[in-house]
């Protein structure tokens, strides 16, 4: 049995503009699901059975179809969900596609180089989930810390001394695929005002990547810069980013001296409360927890995708 998992993902910096050209930063999290490749097919439950289709017809091209006619897929990402089911936004669908990947990969012997599991990963994602997305999800979760990824190209970040950060639950599952369609219907509907937005919105998820190599007081300036541009850019498009939940909590934020933004497509999901005061980052959390949020338990900037080999059960 091959053993494969992935962690999610945030998204720090970078929603949208990626798909403009501009870099996102993303770091993993420490919540992980887990894949299990079996020799021979056992009870797939969860769609694995539809990924494990779709792994041997991308691995077919490579030599690979003949090696899982028989094989069997598992996966676990009950981690990445809320008590209800409903998913968190850590970006569950890339932590399988890189964790499926991975198992697959090494079925067939030796791990390929970074670049080329990321494309086979990223390929495999499209495939299941559609095109349309930048791919930094699938990034984040195959190479683990913090990544820069801009148009297939990833940069490995360190995380800034003094930064700390927590992640709180809105309440509610985001759609990113009818958030992307919404937002590009937004540009193809044109507008001066959306589109000055989105030039903004670039400009400063480029400032956040330069700012953050220079240390946490410089980062935390350039996020909240680049969370103002989003602002701006959701005002303008009509694209829903900061919903009932995130506009609460951004709120709560200001009060307790932290800033906040929502992590992914907006809408729902995750948001991000950043802080260089730790005790800022404590007052954050309990106003959250006393209006009913939930924090996240979790570390970030942690090891990205890894392979096991077992006995079968």
């Amino acid at each position: 049995m091959i053993e494969a998992t992935a962690p999610g993902k945030l998204f720090i910096s970078g929603e949208y503009a990626v798909l403009e050209g501009a870099p996102a930063i993303a770091c993993a999290a420490s919540r992980r699901v887990r894949v299990r490749l079996h020799r021979s097919r056992t009870r797939e439950r969860n769609q694995a059975g539809r990924w494990r289709r779709a792994a041997v017809r991308l691995l077919g091209a490579r030599g690979g179809e003949q090696t899982f006619q028989t094989a069997g897929l598992e996966i676990e990402s009950g981690a990445l969900c809320a008590a209800d089911g409903a998913k968190y936004g850590l970006g569950s669908s890339a932590a399988v596609a890189a964790a499926v990947t991975g198992a697959f990969l090494a079925a067939k012997g030796p791990l390929p180089g970074a670049m080329e599991q990321l494309r086979l990963a990223g390929a495999l994602h499209r495939s299941l989930q559609g095109p349309g997305g930048s791919g930094a999800d699938v990034a984040a979760s195959l190479y683990g810390g913090v990544i820069a990824a801009r148009r297939g190209q990833v940069e490995r970040l360190a995380w800034p001394d003094a930064l700390a950060c927590g992640v709180i639950w809105s309440g509610r599952s985001a759609d990113t695929g009818r958030a992307l369609a919404r937002y590009r219907e937004a540009l193809k509907a044109g507008g001066r005002g959306a589109q000055r937005a989105l030039e903004r919105l670039k400009r400063e998820a480029w400032g956040v990547q330069k700012a953050w190599r220079r240390g946490s007081g410089e980062a935390l300036e350039a996020l909240a810069q680049y969370a103002a541009a989003w602002q701006e850019l959701d005002r303008a498009a009509g694209l829903g980013i900061y919903s009932a939940p995130h506009r609460e909590l951004l709120e709560m934020s200001r009060a307790a001296g932290c800033l906040y933004k929502p992590s992914g497509a907006g809408g729902g999901d995750c948001g991000l409360a950043l802080a260089r005061d730790p005790e800022a980052l404590a007052r954050m959390r309990r106003m959250a927890a006393a209006q009913g949020y939930e924090t996240l338990d979790m570390e970030l900037a942690v090891k990205g995708m890894s392979v096991s080999v077992a006995a079968d059960r």
